[in-house]
């Protein structure tokens, strides 16, 4: 397939991401809560993981270590997150959420449900396997 900006994958990928982020953000402002995307991609991610070290979040979210530290020293200030040194390498903080992290996660996953709906809105199982398994594809096609 001939490369065009309009028809390119990573424009599509981008427009997806650009779209589920401004629904998921009007969700959380729609019930008073303020918070950008890189936080909750960081809170969901340590609801899942439970602990795991900035380098992690970082290559998880494709993102700078230096955005990603400004992003978890705010959080920690607000008292979602906790560091706490690496028993095996003390050079690694150890970051996981806090009781408010917490809390506060489980009032954003709501919304983000929501979000999810919405966006699969007149979309059948099927079609959705589908998509799901060749972006899987495409991501191991990369990887090689």
């Amino acid at each position: 397939m001939p490369y065009t900006f309009q028809n390119s994958p990573g424009k599509l990928t981008q427009d997806l991401n650009k779209a589920f982020g401004k629904t998921l953000l009007e969700e959380f402002k729609r019930i008073g809560l303020k918070i950008n995307i890189a936080e909750w991609s960081i809170l969901s991610y340590l609801s899942h993981k439970k602990t795991c070290t900035q380098k992690q979040i970082s290559e998880f979210l494709g993102l700078e270590k230096v955005f990603v530290k400004r992003t978890l020293d705010r959080m920690e200030k607000n008292g979602w997150i906790s560091r706490s040194q690496g028993k095996e390498d003390k050079r690694y903080n150890n970051i996981e959420l806090t009781g408010t992290g917490k809390e506060l996660f489980g009032k954003l996953k709501f919304p983000a449900q929501r979000t999810i709906e919405k966006g699969l809105r007149n979309i059948n199982e099927s079609d959705y396997l589908h998509f799901k398994k060749v972006s899987l594809q495409i991501i191991k096609n990369l990887e090689e």
